[in-house]
């Protein structure tokens, strides 16, 4: 979220580099704040994973397989809503996590799509995620 407080920035830096931590090897790679096409319409997640290697060009995603976005008291319900039907649309993503700034916890939706859209799971403190392992799908992965 362009404009966010500093806490916000924060999660999202160390977000950034965990996950760059954790891909490093495999061809993901986090993208901060790029813009995702989703159809016609666009959106700026705090930050996306996507397949690598990436056209240092490049300017819009299209293909991210996991989508993070870190809530803020103004834009909770848009993520939580809007933006979640949205990316639900994006054919390539595994899993959209909504991350709390004021405690630690996550909200994760995705897994098999069915009609009625992703299913969703609450984590909290202590919880190990599976995303290291998830997202590794890709004929092009090492891991999978």
């Amino acid at each position: 979220m362009t404009g966010g407080s500093y806490a916000h920035q924060r999660i999202v830096i160390n977000l950034w580099i965990a996950l760059a931590n954790l891909l490093r090897g495999r061809p993901l790679l986090p993208a901060h704040e790029m813009r995702l096409r989703i159809g016609r319409r666009i959106r700026y997640p705090d930050v996306a994973v996507c397949a690598a290697p990436l056209d240092q060009t490049m300017r819009t995603l299209t293909d991210a397989v996991a989508i993070f976005e870190v809530l803020s008291n103004d834009t909770a319900t848009t993520d939580r809503v809007t933006k979640l039907a949205d990316y639900a649309d994006v054919a390539s993503a595994r899993v959209y996590v909504l991350l709390e700034q004021t405690c630690v916890a996550a909200t994760m939706s995705g897994g098999k799509r069915a009609a009625h859209g992703w299913r969703a799971h609450i984590r909290r403190a202590g919880w190990n995620c599976p995303a290291s392992t998830s997202l590794c799908h890709s004929p092009r992965c090492t891991r999978g």
